[in-house]
This record gives C-alpha cells, sequence and structure tokens, in this order.
C-alpha cells in the first residue's frame, strides 16, 4: 500500500510478490489507448530489449497467447491457461520474444479493466523457476487484491492532482480540458463544458474533444495525437477553431504535460485550452515593422487586419480614405509575399499569436 506513496515503492512491491510467489520478475502493466503500452515496468529486466516489443503493434493482439489466456478482473490465471490458449494463438514472434526473455511460465490477472484498456499484474517465472505450484498462485492470488488496492490510490492521486490543475484554471474562467492516455476527457472546467454543449465550435462524443468543423477538427486530432507521442511537457500546437482566417475569435492551445516514472496511462497527459487570443498592440506593431519591413501605418494597418477589423472601419479609425487603406494593404500583400486577404492574415496570425 505504500507503493504509490514512496519513490521506487512500486519495484519494491513488485520484488516482494515475485519473491513470495517464487518468480524471477514482477510485473505491472497497462495496455490500450493512444499507445498500445502506455506503462510496462518489469523488476530484474532488460528495459531495452521489452521496449521494441513493446512499440509493435502485433506484440499485444490476440496471437499473443498471454493475451489470449486473459480472463476477467482479479481472475487468475496460469501455466494451465496458457497451455490451451496457445493452441488457439499461433504466434513465431511471440514464441521467440518468450524464449529470448525467458519469461515462459507465470501467473497473472487483471486488476482494472476499463473500455479500450486495462491494468494487469503478474509473476514472469523463468526456465530456471520452472511452472508454478499451487502454493506460488496462492502466494500471487493473495497479492493481487493489495495490487488492486494501491494501483486505486495511485490512480486517485493523479486525478485528484488533475482536480487541482483544473481548479486553478477554473479560478481563471479558462476553457480547459484534460485528456488522459487514451486521448479521452478526464476532467473539464466549467467554462469548457459551456463551450462543449454549445456545439457550434467545439462538441464531446465518446469522451473525446471534437471540433465542429471538419478541416478544424483534423488539425486538432492531429495535434492531440503530436502531444500524447511528445516526449517532453510543452505546447505541442495551437489552431483556430474557424477555418475562416476573417473572423477568428478562438484558439485552442494544445499542451503536453509532465509523465511521472509509475504513471499507467490513466492519468491525465495533455491540457487542450481556449481562450480569445489578447489584443495586440504597439509591440506587435513593431515586431512586423521588424520582420517584414513595413512602415509604421502599415504595420498599424497589418495588426488592425489580424484582430479582424475590416478595411472601412479601419480607414475610419485612422482617420484616411479607404483608398489610402487598399494601397497600404496592397504593399503589404508584396511584403509579406501573399496575393490574397485571407492569406494575409493567417500570415499575421502566426508571426503574433
Amino acid at each position: 500500500m505504500a507503493a504509490p506513496l514512496d519513490p521506487g515503492g512500486w519495484d519494491r512491491a513488485l520484488r516482494l510478490m515475485a519473491a513470495h510467489a517464487g518468480a524471477a520478475h514482477g510485473q505491472l502493466i497497462a495496455v490500450g489507448g493512444q499507445q498500445p503500452v502506455p506503462f510496462n515496468h518489469i523488476t530484474d529486466y532488460d528495459f531495452d530489449r521489452h521496449r521494441e516489443f513493446d512499440e509493435r503493434q502485433e506484440s499485444y493482439s490476440s496471437d499473443n497467447w498471454r493475451i489470449g489466456a486473459s480472463r476477467g478482473p482479479m481472475e487468475i490465471v496460469s501455466e494451465r491457461d496458457y497451455d490451451a490458449a496457445r493452441t488457439l494463438c499461433r504466434s513465431d514472434f511471440y514464441d521467440d520474444f518468450v524464449a529470448d526473455a525467458d519469461i515462459p511460465f507465470g501467473c497473472q490477472t487483471v486488476l482494472i479493466e476499463q473500455p479500450g484498456r486495462l491494468l494487469g499484474l503478474a509473476a514472469l517465472r523463468n526456465r530456471t523457476d520452472g511452472r508454478s505450484s499451487e502454493a506460488d498462485r496462492d502466494a500471487f492470488a493473495a497479492a493481487a487484491p493489495l495490487a488492486l488496492a494501491a494501483a486505486r490510490m495511485q490512480i486517485a492521486l493523479e486525478h485528484q492532482g488533475a482536480l487541482l490543475l483544473v481548479g486553478s484554471f477554473e479560478a481563471m474562467a479558462s476553457a480547459s480540458f484534460l485528456l488522459d492516455a487514451s486521448g479521452r476527457i478526464c476532467a473539464t472546467t466549467g467554462p469548457a463544458e459551456a463551450l462543449a454543449l454549445a456545439g457550434d465550435r467545439l462538441t464531446i462524443r465518446d469522451r473525446r474533444l471534437r471540433a465542429c468543423r471538419r478541416g478544424v477538427d483534423d488539425r486538432l486530432q492531429a495535434t492531440v495525437r503530436a502531444g500524447l507521442a511528445a516526449s517532453a511537457p510543452g505546447m505541442v500546437g495551437r489552431l483556430w477553431l474557424d477555418d475562416d482566417p476573417l473572423d477568428r475569435d478562438l484558439r485552442c492551445e494544445v499542451y503536453a504535460l509532465p509523465v511521472t516514472e509509475f504513471s499507467f496511462g490513466f492519468a491525465p497527459r495533455l491540457l487542450v485550452a481556449v481562450r480569445a487570443p489578447a489584443p495586440l498592440g504597439p509591440a506587435a506593431e513593431r515586431e512586423l515593422s521588424a520582420l517584414l519591413g513595413l512602415t509604421p501605418a502599415e504595420a498599424a494597418v497589418a495588426v488592425s487586419l489580424a484582430e479582424g477589423i475590416d478595411r472601412e472601419t479601419i480607414a475610419s479609425a485612422r482617420g484616411s480614405t479607404l483608398g489610402t487603406v487598399n494601397a497600404q494593404i496592397k504593399s503589404l500583400f508584396r511584403k509579406a509575399d501573399v496575393s490574397r486577404e485571407a492569406e494575409l492574415v493567417a500570415l499575421l496570425n502566426r508571426l503574433l499569436r
């Protein structure tokens, strides 16, 4: 029960479980989600060899006889079940891996099962250990409920952290969604729920965040996939929730969150924040002047266009004629190397926001 609380606690607990069950290795593994195996810890084992195995999609298919032998949560399976599964699940790839890793025997159980993913516990035995005895299986069965309680505690702690994070964004009245390792929503702020319920920009289907416009949704899903695959925390992308460059008032930003050493894939992995961008000011005008070689007047017109202001309003606000503004925009086209106002606005927003 101390495993979720102490550094290295899970490794010590799994070693202890394996020793009581007479096995060379203890294993805790999460399967499912965007990554085939978001978490896999095996005691006293060469992780580089197993990492390559985990990255192959077929490694955890129905041809894997350990997967084929699995039953429901807290049901113990062992070598007799493996023998039966081998007659149905034939995979030279998995058999070669098991022989090379020297883990042909053992017992296992599913601790937690949710749609599309599960958390499992195993005692992996090598050829020297031999097949498990009844006493070995009894020791493993006695450890399984304790492992389940500890796993539930860790998941609860991870979700408590998620709720605290959501609470921080709630205090800022931010529309924020937290996504887990499967890409599903695990927490939202009040403004985020209201945005999804409105259903004109974002919606939630099957606990997944979707943009209402197809092109925008394609970009959103690609950004989410990139975030889930990110190896370091930080912003992985941002996109507008409207395809029309002249009518953009909400931007979506996707951040990868830090991953703890023992994270089963149930904890939040991504933060998706939706907000209206801050108004552009004199600093933006100076930045554009430096980047594109604009005059002060052209930079002011460019910033107004990026804010979504039409030409007539720009002319009126500047006390100039529409013809003057049109001439300045034509100059902007040439300096920015674009031919249409939509292209110009898109470029300006990429540069400034």
